[in-house]
């Protein structure tokens, strides 16, 4: 759950941070850095405010779903259905960031052991320290790839800026 980046890559240029790319290109189905930043509050929504701390509605407003969310039935209309500024998404990024951190502070040996109802499967239990791994796990994988990303649009946006070279004189 470390801290997000300051320069962002892209290039430092407008709007990179909503850019959906997978590895070398645009692509559409990829989510963009703020979506997947959206989606990591929403895996932090999940896990921890569902399942560990049973809150009665712990989903925020810009928390990004998975595709499955929608398809599985589940009530789309409290996500905002517009973008939110990039500003808005560091928000709610470091909101979700503290309250993991909180709850990690002061959990015990023996909260970790307890079970609970499974976040998307009330039927099967899991044990607290699962539902933390599924947290973990999200932000290891969806990060990485947001990342690799950001990196680059970065080399994207040198390459673009570079002078054309001539053939060399051959």
């Amino acid at each position: 759950m470390g801290g997000t980046r300051t320069g962002l890559g892209g290039g430092g240029r407008p709007g990179a941070v909503h850019a959906r790319w997978c590895g070398r290109r645009l692509h559409r189905r990829e989510w963009s850095f703020a979506q997947t930043l959206r989606h990591l509050a929403f895996a932090a929504d999940t896990w921890l405010g569902k399942a560990i701390l049973r809150l009665p509605q712990p989903f925020h407003p810009l928390g990004q779903p998975d595709a499955e969310y929608d398809a599985a039935g589940f009530d789309m209309s409290i996500f905002a259905a517009e973008q939110p500024t990039f500003a808005a998404t560091l928000e709610l990024r470091a909101e979700r960031q503290a309250m993991v951190r909180d709850f990690l502070a002061a959990v015990t040996p023996d909260l970790l052991a307890e079970t609970r109802p499974a976040a998307w499967w009330p039927e099967q239990q899991v044990s607290v320290l699962h539902c933390l791994h599924v947290i973990f796990d999200e932000e290891w994988q969806h990060l990485r790839f947001a990342l690799r990303d950001l990196d680059a649009q970065g080399e994207a946006a040198k390459a673009q800026s570079r002078p054309a070279t001539g053939s060399g004189g051959r």
